[in-house]
């Protein structure tokens, strides 16, 4: 079985990541995955380097970029969604979003509201993933609205046709991947698994706290639930992923990022 990491940060996600790249493509093919994502947020400037050593090592390079924007149902906060290069004029057009993105938003430093909508004409040639952690407008609108879900995928759908669903595999996001499920079959989307990898192992999450704690100016806390939750980010090894995936009765892979 052919399995891609997708959702992945590296240091170039400024004070949020401690990843280097090489060390994620080292690590993704020592784990076992045939193909690797990095999908920073906002910045593509590590996609090249990425390339070229994924390349290198034989497995597929997947480049992608983390959007962080205003929701299209909550426009007073800003939500994730994953794009991917599916063409080289896909790539193209993921280094023109990003450079869109960082210029209208002053490099996220001033508080203009910026939705989808705006960016459009960027998004040809891009497959596009919702995410489901936190940072998902889905995930959102499912814990305060469900209903509000339907919205948020018309929306969406406007925008950009076809995309695909995210999910991870754990027991506690049961109620959600229900949720996702029926979301599935009434618009007729797909999903994909995304594992929301912030590190590589899970000693790395001192590291990532303490760049975050650096970027905030607050100072360190709570420990012990720090060491508790080691395990949560780092990029899974593929057959416990596998083993995870069947245990709660996932899923497929999208095509275009398994494709040679």
């Amino acid at each position: 079985m052919q399995i891609a990491a997708l959702q992945n940060l590296s240091s170039f996600t400024l004070l949020d990541s401690p990843t280097k790249v090489a060390d994620l493509v080292k690590t993704a093919k020592e784990k076992g995955y045939s193909a690797v994502g990095l999908a920073d947020i906002n910045v593509t400037y590590g996609l090249v380097n990425f390339y070229e050593i994924a390349k290198k090592e034989g497995i597929k390079p997947l480049l992608g970029m983390q959007i962080r924007l205003n929701g299209l149902i909550d426009s007073t906060q800003k939500y994730d969604l994953l794009v991917f290069a599916k063409t080289n004029a896909g790539y193209h057009n993921l280094l023109r979003l990003s450079s869109a993105i960082n210029l209208l938003t002053e490099n996220g430093q001033n508080d203009k509201i910026l939705t989808l909508k705006e960016l459009t004409k960027y998004l040809e040639d891009l497959l596009v993933i919702i995410p489901a952690n936190t940072r998902s407008e889905l995930v959102y609108l499912f814990e305060t609205n469900q209903q509000l879900g339907s919205d948020y995928l018309r929306d969406l759908k406007k925008i950009v046709p076809d995309f695909y669903l995210g999910v991870y595999a754990a027991k506690n996001a049961q109620d959600y991947l229900d949720y996702v499920r029926s979301l599935s079959k009434q618009f007729d989307l797909p999903l994909v698994a995304v594992e929301d990898s912030e590190y590589l192992r899970p000693r790395d999450q001192f590291l990532q706290k303490t760049l975050r704690a650096i970027r905030s100016g607050q100072k360190m806390q709570d420990m012990v639930r720090i060491i508790w939750l080691m395990q949560n980010r780092c990029l899974k090894d593929t057959i416990a992923l596998i083993w995870m995936m069947r245990l709660i009765t996932l899923l497929k892979l999208p095509k275009n990022a398994m494709q040679k």
